[in-house]
């Protein structure tokens, strides 16, 4: 089966759990960066202070340095991010598409379209949901050839209205105990 080319399929359970992901990534990195730069920014400070009174043209190198050294983080924290959101997106996309096909699926059920079958993408998660289609379809396609059936061998018979009375109380039955 071919890729799939659009990869937003159900576009707020994508979005909602790749900024959740992408969240939990920056806090992380937020982690690793905060005491980072205290450590940086202290030693620099000291550099700076002890410099001031030996050389000013270090001074300004070093606050160079230190400028460079932030948006360097900054810079590092935003690509992450966007990477982290997009890569988000493409493991999304492959539990979003086998949920959207099984939406697509049921419909047609529901609609009466017992002959269509759901097929995922062998590369999509959640391959049982495929399996659990395909029997339930099964399932309502045997229940409607026994019906068939049965209202078959119904019209035949020369007891139609006791056999029909009957069929509504098995019915009838069995709907009071759901």
């Amino acid at each position: 089966m071919e890729r799939r080319k659009i990869k937003l399929i159900k576009k707020q359970f994508q979005y909602k759990y790749s900024i959740l992901i992408t969240l939990i990534g920056a806090f992380i990195f937020l982690l690793f960066i905060i005491p980072t730069y205290y450590i940086i920014n202290s030693n620099y400070n000291l550099f700076i202070n002890t410099g001031i009174q030996m050389a000013p043209e270090v001074v300004e190198a070093l606050e160079a340095e230190k400028r460079l050294i932030v948006y360097g983080f900054f810079f590092i924290f935003s690509i992450c991010s966007i990477l982290l959101f997009i890569v988000s997106i493409t493991f999304t996309h492959k539990i979003a598409g086998p949920v959207f096909a099984l939406e697509r699926s049921i419909t047609k059920l529901l609609n009466g379209n017992l002959q269509d079958t759901m097929s995922l993408r062998k590369s999509d998660d959640l391959q049982e949901l495929e399996q659990v289609y395909e029997r339930v379809r099964e399932h309502l396609l045997k229940k409607e050839h026994t019906e068939l059936q049965t209202l078959t061998d119904l019209k035949k018979s020369p007891d139609v209205n006791s056999k029909l009375t009957a069929l509504i109380k098995e019915k009838e039955e069995r709907l009071a105990h759901l």
